[in-house]
């Protein structure tokens, strides 16, 4: 199936998006793709981002994998997506300048999280870590994590507030 939709970035991006509806497979049968195991913990992730109020869906085309991801956003900021193959993990940018100092100072974040966000390598002046989620404990932690980012796309700063000011409508 080729892929139409918004692009994001420059017309020479290799990733494509159907945030703006093109054709795509679904989300359901994109993650039927995975492993059992895989599926489930993607799915713990995918039930509590679309919980969260004002959080959108998509997938995302990415040519030189030639796969599609299950993609989130806050409005148009990419919050993750979901990857899976040897594991299941969620990827999220991280603006390295405005972003990454007060996410380092979070209470909310698990130190082992942060410590894969210190160690990401910066690309433009943004940071992909990847997190493998293993269990429901990975599950919520990275929940936590995107929920942290939120806040600061959403002009919070969580080293003042809860993740409770994000996550109840």
């Amino acid at each position: 199936m080729r892929p139409k939709g918004h692009i994001h970035g420059m017309a020479a991006s290799p990733v494509q998006s159907t945030l703006d509806g093109g054709d795509a497979p679904t989300v359901e049968a994109v993650l039927a793709e995975a492993e059992p195991a895989q599926r489930e913990l993607l799915a713990g992730v995918r039930r509590s981002l679309r919980e969260l109020p004002d959080v959108s869906e998509g997938l995302v085309y990415d040519r030189q994998s030639r796969i599609w991801a299950p993609t989130f956003y806050l409005g148009l900021e990419e919050l993750c997506h979901l990857r899976w193959g040897r594991n299941a993990a969620v990827t999220v940018p991280i603006r390295s300048r405005s972003e990454l100092p007060v996410l380092l100072q979070a209470r909310e974040v698990r130190d082992d999280l942060l410590a894969i966000v210190e160690v990401a390598r910066d690309y433009g002046g943004v940071r992909w870590p990847s997190f493998v989620v293993r269990d429901g404990e990975d599950v919520a932690a990275v929940v936590d994590l995107i929920g942290v980012r939120a806040q600061l796309l959403r002009g919070i700063d969580p080293r003042n507030a809860t993740l409770d000011q994000w996550t109840r409508p």
